[in-house]
């Protein structure tokens, strides 16, 4: 039960009010993990092309605050840069989907529509 509401908790206060999840290494496994897609935002602050994408992703984010099966997430690489060397992140911003443990790389436009339509087709289809 305590294990429960300690998750709760690291879920409560992860997210920020754009439904945008920070991730770290203490959480990441939990919610890729979590039976739902997750599409990951690694970035780095300095990042020209990181800071570009950002209102974007927040809009992403905020499409998809309501939907139970998608978690929108984001990962600080200068913060995290072991968490980022395991998942081999090697420029900056790097998107991945993540369904459990496996992965796919966004390699589209970084518009709103291509990764709404990034996400959706990644969302395993319900039994």
């Amino acid at each position: 039960m305590r294990t429960f509401f300690a998750l709760l908790l690291v879920a409560l206060v992860s997210a920020n009010s754009e439904g945008l999840v920070s991730l770290n290494p203490d959480n990441f496994k939990t919610y890729q993990n979590s039976g739902k897609t997750l599409l990951v935002k690694f970035f780095a602050p300095w990042c020209g092309h990181c800071k570009r994408l950002a209102p974007t992703y927040e809009e992403v984010a905020q499409a998809f605050a309501e939907n139970e099966d998608v978690i929108i997430a984001e990962v600080n690489c200068d913060d995290h840069r072991e968490l980022c060397q395991e998942h081999g992140i090697r420029g900056f911003p790097t998107v991945l989907v993540f369904n459990g443990e496996e992965s796919k790389k966004f390699q589209e436009q970084r518009t709103v529509e291509e990764l709404k339509k990034f996400v959706l087709e990644n969302v395993p289809a319900k039994n």
